[in-house]
C-alpha cells in the first residue's frame, strides 16, 4: 500500500488483480474486476469505512 500526504489531503492507493481503491480527500474510487461485485459498509455514507475493510479484506 502506497500512502502520500498533500497540503492536509491524504491520498491512498491499493491495487491488486481484482481491486483499485484510490482517494484522495474523501472523494473515493472503487474498481472492481469484473464490475458485479457488492460492496457493503456499516455506514453507506462512509467511504473511509468502506476503503479500510477492503484494504484489510484483500491484504490477507
Amino acid at each position: 500500500m502506497k500512502s502520500s500526504q498533500h497540503n492536509d489531503n491524504i491520498e491512498v492507493f491499493y491495487k491488486n488483480k481484482d481491486y483499485t481503491i484510490n482517494s484522495l480527500s474523501g472523494d473515493d474510487e472503487i474498481i472492481t474486476k469484473d464490475g458485479n461485485d457488492t460492496i457493503y459498509s456499516e455506514d453507506v455514507n462512509d467511504t473511509r469505512n468502506i476503503k479500510y475493510k477492503f484494504k484489510n479484506e484483500l491484504a490477507s
